[in-house]
């Protein structure tokens, strides 16, 4: 194992996850926990034992179509598509929350979702029909055009991932594979549809899809070397006594992580276990699949430090960014050597096309210190043909500032 790292949207699925803490320990301000900015801050109210922080991997918008309505015939998130019907908002019959989605007659409504080919990921829905019409729900790979089976494998001709005809909702999953192009992406879309294809009436709800993680790390803390730091999940989300610990980490300054057991769970939370006796605090908590790159990373690396700055939010909730003379970001140097087209590829897809070439973050451990890890974006990239068909490339890759709150 030469390299680990996360790239794209793997980087940085816990900052699009929803992060709730117990009362007793309140982030402050929780506003600002997965609010979408990256590397978004956190930081508990209070220095108590059992401290926790729970993310919530389902990255559907409106998956429980709970969102007020703004227009009529359009769920927020959601884009109606054919047909003659309508789509509706029902208070009435719903499996959980305040509201679900209902579809008279003939219509469709959808939603796109990145994924990453050749990752696993989990679905959850759940659907009703009126007892004669069904509630049809279907997906489509938008870079492939195949179409989900309800045995989560793809097809060319156009199924139906799921549906229902009782008058009662049924709770399904449906676990399944990104295929893997011929033409090589970093990533893909999914195209959800909710779709009701003849009279009558359809009901949808509870719309989750996450995917299969193996790591986690967090950046910018406070957290001492001594603190007992744990990572867990529980598949219902309760964690009130049936949760896993995944891993145990070993604290380290500035940034740490670990990596642990394949697990396709929604629910995970970090866990500082004693009292630390100040005030827990970081700057991001990342979670993905992580990949190594093991045929030609040759020369370890170098780890210099840029100058001193921080993300901060002002209290109109702006991102700026202002010098600081402590625990300023790093700049990466990695030195690559590619005797085959099949490696060169290999790093451009894995790396830079992943990474949308600095515009997605990578979180990334160098073989020549497996202590480090660094939230960083592809800054610069050397390329050198010293033979025919041998590249040598030296990879600058620079650590996000670190965000801190402005009201400190």
């Amino acid at each position: 194992m030469s390299l680990i790292y996360l790239a794209g949207y793997e980087a940085d699925a816990i900052r699009r996850a929803v992060l709730t803490s117990s009362s007793a320990h309140t982030l402050h301000p929780v506003t600002r926990a997965g609010n979408g900015d990256q590397s978004a801050p956190f930081r508990w109210n209070a220095p108590a034992a059992n401290a926790w922080l729970k993310g919530d991997l389902n990255f559907f918008d409106n998956g429980g179509f709970e969102d007020a309505w703004v227009e009529s015939d359009r769920p927020p998130h959601w884009t109606p598509d054919d047909g003659a019907g309508t789509l509706n908002e029902e208070t009435g019959i719903k499996n959980e929350g305040s509201a679900s989605l209902n579809i008279n007659g003939v219509k469709e409504g959808y939603q796109d979702r990145i994924v990453i080919p050749g990752k696993k990921y989990k679905l959850e829905i759940s659907i009703r029909g009126d007892a004669t019409n069904y509630a049809y729900v279907y997906v489509q790979d938008l870079n492939t055009l195949k179409w989900m089976k309800d045995d989560g494998t793809f097809q060319a001709a156009k199924t139906y991932t799921a549906r229902q005809q009782p008058a009662a909702f049924a709770d399904l999953t449906r676990t399944f594979t990104i295929e893997k192009p011929t033409v090589r992406r970093s990533y893909t879309r999914l195209r959800f549809f909710c779709a009701s294809i003849d009279a009558g009436d359809a009901y949808f709800d509870s719309f989750a899809i996450y995917p299969e993680v193996t790591f986690a790390s967090v950046h910018a803390h406070n957290i001492p070397n001594a603190a007992t730091f744990r990572l867990q999940y529980d598949a219902t989300g309760a964690f009130s006594g049936s949760e896993t610990t995944a891993a145990t980490f070993t604290v380290r300054p500035r940034a740490f992580y670990v990596t642990f057991t394949a697990a396709l769970i929604r629910y995970w939370r970090l866990l500082c276990v004693e009292e630390t006796g100040f005030t827990p605090y970081a700057g991001a908590w990342s979670m993905g699949h992580y990949n190594t790159l093991g045929r030609f990373y040759r020369w370890g690396s170098q780890t210099a430090i840029m100058q001193p700055q921080v993300r901060v939010h002002t209290p109109s909730g702006r991102l700026i960014s202002k010098r600081r003379t402590s625990d300023p970001s790093r700049r990466l140097t990695l030195s690559f050597r590619a005797v085959a087209e099949v490696e060169r590829d290999e790093m451009l897809e894995d790396i830079f096309e992943a990474a949308d070439w600095g515009d997605e973050p990578v979180i990334i451990v160098p073989y020549s210190d497996k202590g480090t890890v660094l939230q960083a974006r592809v800054g610069e990239v050397f390329e050198y043909e010293t033979h025919p068909r041998t590249w040598d490339y030296t990879v600058v890759l620079v650590e996000d500032p670190y965000p801190v709150e402005f009201n400190f």
